[in-house]
């Protein structure tokens, strides 16, 4: 007797990043309304957005229609911690529509929808009174905080009088860049699940190409806050937030932005913004250096148009002076709490699909074109790889052992390395290196095992023929899986565990004969490749 199919209900926007372990031997149906990509030897179902009574009624008639055609018996709502109340009950309602066998997957565990009542009520108290009074609770905070921030030192002033809590009914937009949409993109996937459903991964499919801008805007205004624990930039020009490239799209109706501080005054009268998507190595080497490349190629020059930048970190120093900019005399940074008014101010987009609706996150796409772009750009401005050391490992294990966040245990990680070791990896913590050092030391690289962190988007510089990621299962972001497809590299990944409670992810253990196997995996594409 063939086993009853497994539907899943995925969550729309936010996506999430946790892996779902998934039996390939029952057939498992991703019931979504955003365009997603099943697992291989799996299907999917789109449903329509939902906004109104008729669009929900319409798409439980066609859940049920499908639960009955593919002998439904069981249904996982996706219920980790991003997921928004009103969407965690939606699909709870959509559940209880198709049958009572209904489990809820939270990032870790899966559990009887009786055990996750409290969550689920909380979710049906916040989710109803959101849809009902969001609107009301909203303009109610607003007006509280506004009331509250007008007592803070320094209200009065210049930047003071931009305090307060902004949303979309405070702002303004620039016209999105044009987006060319192409279907030829590979499954992140590849050949098999590997036993997981990965929601992030699977909205991936598609590829996109952007044609970039250069704003320029009068009297703006440049801030920067720290909100939940992020350092989050903004634009004002006449009072308002500009909501392009950060608030746009699915997002916009929670769109809460609090300024409250002012820790320094900074003035220009020429000035190019780049404070967003350029904090952290990944953000800076795929969505700021593209812009940079695009004022040279306009011919800005930096000594009358400086770069504004978050405070530089040693491998944006360094990459912008191979890129013949002086980061002492033609860049002005700007910290949290920190406000840099200018006169005339350009703002360059980002490489970003903002234009695509299909897409729950614009972050993460680049294509071929725009990686070997920067590649090329970069590698013409360094030392010839040619004059590499010949004896460079081709095999390289990139440790995060010295992060200080998202790394192995102590037992996991001298494990992986002596598995790794026996392999023929060397193993490498890219903190000990300089830029250049690492861009050399990646050239020559073949194959290349890591934990996801930033220190993988230097596959960039490699010309290798697979990359085997490791994750942790609250995490599985598809940004180096992009990478590998686009550059042409063989990618696979081990979703790992947690192993007790920890906020920075330094707990992560790794299933190892799982990894000895996929060692081997990489051992045949090398003899296929040859």
């Amino acid at each position: 007797m063939r086993p009853k199919a497994v539907f899943i209900l995925d969550s729309s926007y936010p996506s999430v990043d946790v892996a779902l372990p998934i039996d390939d031997k029952r057939r498992h149906i991703v019931v979504s309304n955003r365009r997603i990509e099943p697992p291989p030897g799996h299907s999917g179902l789109q449903l329509d957005e939902e906004s109104n009574f008729t669009s929900i009624l319409a798409n439980l008639r066609s859940l049920r229609a499908a639960w009955a055609e593919m002998e439904g018996g069981t249904s996982i709502v996706i219920a980790a911690p991003s997921v928004r109340p009103e969407q965690l009950l939606l699909n709870s309602i959509y559940s209880l529509s198709l049958g009572r066998d209904i489990r809820f997957f939270d990032g870790l565990i899966c559990q009887p929808m009786l055990h996750a009542w409290r969550r689920l009520l909380k979710a049906t108290i916040v989710g109803s009174a959101r849809c009902v009074l969001g609107g009301l609770r909203l303009r109610l905070m607003t007006a509280l905080f506004d009331r509250r921030v007008r007592t803070f030192s320094g209200a009065s002033t210049p930047e003071g009088r931009l305090f307060g809590l902004f949303t979309s009914s405070r702002s303004f937009s620039l016209p999105p860049d044009k987006v060319t949409f192409r279907e030829d993109g590979k499954s992140l996937y590849g050949d098999h699940s590997c036993g997981w459903y990965l929601p992030a991964f699977s909205g991936r499919r598609q590829r996109y190409s952007v044609q970039t801008s250069r704003h320029r805007m009068r009297g703006v205004s440049l801030h920067v806050e720290e909100i939940d624990n992020s350092e989050v930039s903004s634009v004002f020009v006449d009072g308002r937030i500009l909501d392009y490239p950060y608030f746009l799209g699915k997002a916009r109706h929670r769109f809460k932005y609090p300024v409250s501080r002012r820790l320094g005054i900074k003035t220009a009268d020429r000035g190019i913004c780049l404070l967003a998507y350029t904090s952290g190595y990944y953000h800076w080497l795929l969505e700021g250096i593209p812009r940079v490349l695009d004022l040279l190629d306009d011919g800005f020059d930096f000594d009358e148009y400086p770069l504004i930048l978050p405070p530089l970190a040693p491998f944006q120093r360094q990459t912008l002076e191979v890129l013949g900019i002086d980061p002492d005399r033609q860049v002005i940074t700007v910290d949290i709490g920190e406000w840099c008014h200018v006169d005339h101010c350009v703002l360059p987009t980002a490489n970003f699909p903002f234009g695509a609706r299909e897409l729950e996150d614009p972050s993460g796409q680049p294509d071929r074109a725009l990686l070997l772009r920067i590649r090329d750009r970069l590698m013409e401005r360094l030392v010839s790889t040619d004059s590499v050391d010949t004896q460079a490992p081709r095999k390289l294990y990139i440790s995060r052992a010295k992060a200080r966040t998202r790394k192995f245990n102590a037992e996991t990680e001298s494990a992986v390395t002596s598995i790794l070791g026996l392999a023929g990896f060397e193993r490498v913590c890219l903190e000990d290196l300089t830029w250049p050092a690492q861009v050399h030391l990646l050239a020559k690289a073949e194959f290349i095992v890591g934990l996801h962190g930033a220190g993988l988007a230097n596959i960039l510089f490699a010309n290798a023929k697979a990359l085997l990621e490791f994750h942790n299962p609250l995490e599985a972001r598809p940004y180096f899986a992009v990478m590998a497809r686009e550059l042409d590299i063989r990618y696979t990944y081990i979703i790992g565990s947690l192993v007790g409670d920890s906020p920075t992810f330094d707990n992560i253990a790794i299933d190892l004969d799982v990894v000895e196997r996929m060692v081997e995996r990489l051992a045949e594409i090398n003899l296929e490749r040859q």
